[in-house]
């Protein structure tokens, strides 16, 4: 009997270690790359299906000799994640994790020092849905860095990473499918940078896996070189007032980098599919001209699209692998669109942007190339979301209020009631070619009674309009050459009617110009400018 006893042990034993050795820990997601801001760390991040700790070493060859640790898991679900320290900026490294005697390798470079003049890095978005045809464009980009290493630094993602974003097989069967090995290496070998898209639902996964350094929700900026980049979050409030826009409007002021992009899913000027957001164009973009952003970066639509506004490019980049879609060829600022997968190469260097799109067979679908100029300026703008008007320098008489009553855009409008007037100082100064733009309707006015609106060149008052239509009408009016850079302009509306209930309403105000070539700005210059503006 005790002979059977140390037979059955010894078969059990036997079949323990036999089980887990036909059970080897396996990995799941990565290893991949976040940058974090700091040009001296970059974090490397992977996922096991049990818990085991691993090995992480690195270097700046292949002998993986400048340092090493052992990791351990974090949070609930056997992640691992380890921020490389002491990187020299611009530097190449080569890493390699031993997951129980398995090995993963891959390389990065740092980000480059805060006083680099030059850099080069990718774009890309909407990855959802066909692994296979995001290999495809993934193949192309290992290729853009292997052909030119000094593409080797960061990708901008633009959103909408999988199909059903609060779901964990989308996520291990999309975006990190690892039967599919040029995603697999190009994660390894590039920090991806990117916002939530609406795919991503609640966003909780999307945190998850991508624990960027938000500054709250899920948006957060980083410089990288000559670069100033912002990610936006347009799942939770960022209209004039709320948390993420008073941050953003201090993001964009406070930068001091000569490039300034900001990377968002849903476009404000786009090519069709998903309709335009207003939020963009009455929100971002004012911003976007007073702080000098060169590009906004945006997906949701599965094609390429390029829109020009105002000198400042709308890019839709939404072909990684969703379902494409065909792009209308009359769309609002549109330059070009194309119905294709595919990625943007950027590059800046000698005070130029140059950006060359290309589709998965690595064919060039657009290109173009933007100076590093002073952006055209924008006095002034007000879409009264602030629901105050002192905030955006009015001066009212009378019954003058911001109101939800009515609107053309947004929650809130400017409501005048009888015998009152708003006015506004917005001087032009630095800007030519001045245009007025606004949106009124009026309500219960008599005959000879009207909302007016005028503009004052410093010596007199001249009349725009004087309306009594009942609809909201968008007006825009350019102004003679004496508007433009006039310390004395000003903007006003006011309404005669005398009877109670006779109310006019206006909304997003705007003056914009474009920048007056005869006079020079020095960068110091142009920043104390804006700083100086009502």
């Amino acid at each position: 009997m005790k002979r059977l006893a140390i037979s059955i042990m010894v078969v059990s034993i036997f079949f323990f270690y036999t089980g887990n050795f036909l059970h080897a820990l396996q990995i799941l997601k990565g290893p991949y790359l976040l940058f974090s801001g700091n040009n001296t760390q970059m974090t490397v991040l992977w996922q096991l299906d049990a818990t085991s700790s691993c090995d992480l070493s690195w270097g700046t060859d292949t002998t993986y000799s400048t340092g090493s640790t052992v990791t351990s898991e974090y949070g609930t679900d056997h992640q691992h994640k380890y921020t490389i320290p002491n990187l020299v900026p611009g530097s190449k490294y080569y890493y390699r994790l031993n997951v129980s005697g398995a090995y993963y390798t891959g390389s990065f470079h740092a980000a480059p020092a805060d006083s680099a003049a030059s850099v080069k890095f990718l774009a890309y978005g909407d990855t959802r849905s066909y692994p296979a045809d995001q290999d495809a464009v993934c193949l192309k980009m290992i290729a853009a860095y292997t052909n030119d290493s000094a593409y080797q630094t960061m990708v901008l993602h633009v959103g909408d990473w999988v199909n059903y974003g609060d779901v964990e097989s989308d996520w291990t069967t999309q975006f990190f499918n690892r039967s599919y090995a040029n995603t697999t290496e190009f994660q390894a070998n590039m920090p991806i940078q990117g916002c939530m898209g609406n795919h991503e639902s609640t966003g909780t996964l999307y945190q998850k896996y991508w624990p960027y350094p938000f500054v709250s929700d899920r948006y957060f900026s980083y410089d990288y070189g000559p670069i100033h980049v912002t990610i936006l979050d347009q799942y939770v409030n960022y209209s004039p007032g709320s948390a993420q826009y008073t941050w953003l409007q201090s993001d964009l002021s406070s930068s001091t980098k000569d490039w300034k992009f900001i990377v968002l899913h849903e476009p404000g000027w786009s090519a069709g599919g998903h309709a335009n957001l207003a939020t963009v164009q009455n929100y971002i973009q004012p911003l976007c001209l007073q702080y000098g952003v060169n590009i906004v970066f945006a997906g949701h639509n599965h094609y390429y699209a390029r829109c020009d506004v105002d000198g400042i490019q709308h890019i839709t980049t939404g072909g990684g692998g969703a379902p494409l879609y065909s792009p209308s060829s009359s769309a609002d600022h549109l330059v070009t669109a194309t119905m294709v997968h595919h990625y943007c190469e950027i590059e800046i260097a000698n005070g130029l942007l140059h950006c060359a799109v290309r589709d998965r067979d690595g064919n060039a679908i657009d290109s173009f190339t933007l100076e590093n100029t002073i952006p055209s300026p924008l006095p002034f703008f007000d879409g009264f979301e602030s629901g105050d008007l002192a905030t955006g320098g009015w001066v009212a008489e009378n019954k003058v209020n911001a109101v939800t009553t009515t609107s053309y855009n947004g929650n809130y409008s400017a409501e005048l009631g009888r015998s009152s007037v708003m006015t506004k100082s917005a001087h032009t100064i630095g800007v030519s070619n001045i245009h007025v733009k606004y949106a009124r309707k009026t309500v219960a006015l008599d005959a000879g009674e009207y909302l007016v609106a005028e503009w004052y060149d410093g010596t007199n008052w001249n009349e725009l309009e004087r309306t009594q239509e009942a609809s909201w009408a968008y007006k825009d009016f350019a102004l003679p050459a004496n508007a433009a850079n006039n310390a004395s302009f000003k903007i006003r509306f006011w309404n005669d009617g005398v009877d109670n209930k006779e109310f006019t309403y206006v909304d997003n105000v705007e003056i914009s110009g474009s920048e007056l070539l005869n006079t020079v700005y020095t960068k110091t210059d142009f920043r104390n400018h804006l700083k100086k503006r009502p």
